[in-house]
């Protein structure tokens, strides 16, 4: 898609790993706004666009 080929290999974490704890990393736009006062700027696709082009 962005002229890159990656291969994704997925490592599950260890049962003695703290990390797995964490299982929804998925943030909520509204709670973010209640609770930090933070709203986003640019939607998904454009800030991936933009992470990209950055990191080009």
């Amino acid at each position: 898609m962005w002229g890159r080929t990656l291969e994704v290999i997925f490592k599950p974490y260890s049962a003695d790993d703290a990390r797995q704890m964490v299982q929804n990393r998925i943030g909520c736009p509204k709670r973010a706004t209640a609770d930090l006062g933070f709203t986003y700027q640019y939607d998904l696709r454009a800030g991936l666009q933009r992470l990209i082009d950055w990191r080009g």
